[in-house]
């Protein structure tokens, strides 16, 4: 849905995957809901999302990557 554009239909299976205890990726949906926020503008609850993938999968790049990225916006 995010390469539809369609972000915010996102949001609510992003939630669900977070809730889902056997989900295989965890830190999927957070580094997926950081690019939505990110996208939005609503930077402080992006570096939040990848902040939580990092405890799902530390090193994990994408979530790195992202954090590196806005760490000159939010500063």
């Amino acid at each position: 849905m995010i390469e539809l554009g369609r972000e915010d239909d996102a949001v609510p299976w992003l939630m669900r995957a977070m809730d889902a205890p056997r989900y295989e990726a965890p830190q999927f949906p957070h580094v997926n809901l950081a690019r939505i926020y990110e996208k939005k503008g609503r930077l402080l609850e992006a570096v939040a999302e990848y902040g939580r993938a990092l405890d799902k999968m530390p090193g994990y790049a994408p979530a790195v990557g992202g954090l590196r990225r806005l760490q000159g916006k939010v500063n």
